[in-house]
């Protein structure tokens, strides 16, 4: 089969919290799929020796902004058709370099990964040269869309979602139902992710948290149930790994908490440095709440991570979380509520013979549907198609 007959677009590459991209990737060209990975731009972190590479369209710091804010605020204000034609235009020699290396590569098909602007790029981009079109849609691409459906999903011959509530997101639009909308989830690849029996929690109790500092995470929840566990005599602490732009402000109301000496700023932590780190907390906890424009999470990559390992898991219900987290593989609380989510690190506090069992049947749960290299050839057989 030719090689590069599929281009696999990505927006900015690599990402230091988008590891299922990556994974994924490494995983389908395992399978010897014709895939030439290309980027719009770079990403917030350095390539390692074992990611894949990738082509970029446009290698330099300045592009990894997209449109200018200026730009970007004027489109706020418009119909979403209109904004989307201003972005296209905006983008346009993005469009002209992917048309060009699609040309000389003798590309057939383009698969994009997110609903925004390589899902823009890539279908203006397969409509100018008559091409196949497909794209994966995720979380935020979904529940905050910055386009046109029209644009992002007419004419695609598949859609995949890697979680029910963006599959049940993008099946409102018409255009991407008929296309015909698949829900395949990223997994783990399991070699990697070994299962321990849950140590009885010591004190202080260790929680840690994975993940941007944005709101959907609703780390603010997760503050003030703390100072509550604390205001009732339970020693507590907790490492906080990842950055975000919400930083500033979440460590001014740590202060105003007086959580200053419960608090680890741990920064942007290699993912094989997170399975370690797992083996020295007691708990993980995934606060998401759903923003006010719709955000939301999806199923966070280190939640199935954490259940594969056995570190029990503390979480709202909120998005897509719902899906592995339930009574019987962790503890989960109403999203928003610091009172049900200090209560809930309680019972698991108190429950060690029942925090091993929800251990356990959540590892059977990743096991049974959150194996990547299981999923990888489900992904495949769908490119695979498109090419027959």
């Amino acid at each position: 089969m030719q090689k590069n007959q599929i281009l696999y677009l990505l927006g900015a590459y690599p990402q230091w919290s988008e590891t299922f991209v990556r994974q994924d990737l490494a995983l389908l060209q395992e399978l010897e799929l014709p895939l030439c990975p290309v980027a719009l731009f770079p990403g917030d972190s350095a390539r390692q020796a074992d990611w894949p590479e990738v082509r970029y369209l446009d290698s330099s710091p300045a592009a990894v902004g997209g449109a200018p804010s200026a730009l970007a605020a004027c489109s706020r204000l418009l119909p979403r058709y209109v904004a989307t034609r201003l972005s296209l235009f905006h983008h346009r020699r993005r469009v002209q370099a992917l048309a060009e290396l699609a040309r000389s590569l003798g590309a057939r098909h383009i698969h994009a990964e997110f609903a925004d602007l390589p899902a823009l790029v890539g279908a203006a981009v397969a409509r100018r040269l008559g091409l196949g079109y497909s794209l994966s849609v995720h979380a935020r691409d979904v529940h905050v869309a910055k386009f046109s459906p029209g644009l992002v999903y007419g004419g695609a011959r598949f859609v995949l979602a890697c979680n029910r509530d963006a599959w049940r997101g993008v099946n409102r639009y018409r255009c991407a139902a008929r296309a015909g909308v698949h829900l395949i989830h990223h997994g783990l690849d399991l070699a990697n992710w070994h299962f321990r029996e849950p140590p009885p929690p010591g004190a202080p109790l260790r929680l840690m948290f994975v993940g941007r500092l944005v709101e959907k995470k609703g780390l603010n929840v997760l503050f003030r149930a703390l100072a509550l566990l604390r205001d009732q005599g339970r020693s507590v602490r907790l490492s906080l790994y990842g950055d975000g732009p919400l930083e500033g402000l979440l460590r001014s109301l740590g202060r105003m908490l007086g959580l200053e000496d419960a608090l680890a700023w741990e920064g942007v932590v290699p993912r094989e440095e997170i399975a370690r780190r797992m083996r020295e907390h007691d708990v993980l906890v995934m606060p998401s709440i759903v923003t006010r424009d719709g955000d939301r999470d999806g199923v966070p990559n280190v939640v199935v991570e954490a259940m594969a390992c056995g570190l029990p898991v503390v979480g709202s219900d909120a998005g897509s979380l719902p899906e592995v987290l339930t009574p019987e593989t962790g503890w989960v609380f109403p999203a928003g509520r610091e009172s049900a989510l200090a209560a809930a690190v309680e019972q698991m506090f108190g429950a060690p013979g029942e925090t091993r069992a929800r251990c356990q049947a959540a590892r059977q749960l990743v096991v049974r549907e959150y194996d990547a290299r299981a999923l990888a050839r489900k992904r495949a057989g769908l490119l695979h198609s498109v090419l027959e």
